[in-house]
C-alpha cells in the first residue's frame, strides 16, 4: 500500500469532548428496559397463577401489567438506540462524496 508522507489519519477525526449526558441517557434507557421486563414478568406470572410478591391480580390487571411492560421495553430499546446513534455521530472531516458507498 502506498504511503504519503504528509498524511495523518487522526486529523480526519474531529476532537469532541466526551458526552456524559448521552451516557447518562443510555443508562436511564437501559434501566427503563429492566423495569419493563420486571413488569412484564410480573404480569405473566400473575396470568399463569403464580404471583411472586403481589396479591392475586385480576386477569385484566395482569394483562395491563404485561402490556405496560412490553410497551415500556419497546420505548427503552428505541431510546437507547437513539442515544447511541447521537453519541457516535461524530463524523469525519471530509466531503460526503468521498466516503465508501
Amino acid at each position: 500500500m502506498k504511503r504519503n508522507k504528509g498524511f495523518d489519519p487522526r486529523r480526519l477525526r474531529s476532537r469532541t469532548p466526551v458526552r456524559w449526558r448521552w451516557r447518562l441517557a443510555i443508562g436511564l434507557a437501559t434501566s427503563l428496559c429492566g423495569i419493563a421486563l420486571l413488569l412484564a414478568m410480573t404480569g405473566i406470572a400473575s396470568l399463569l397463577g403464580q404471583p411472586a410478591s403481589l396479591a392475586q391480580l385480576s386477569h385484566g390487571a395482569a394483562l395491563a401489567l404485561l402490556g405496560t411492560g412490553a410497551s415500556l421495553f419497546w420505548l427503552g430499546i428505541w431510546a437507547r438506540r437513539r442515544c447511541r446513534a447521537r453519541q457516535h455521530q461524530r463524523g469525519l472531516s471530509m466531503a460526503s462524496h468521498l466516503f465508501k458507498k
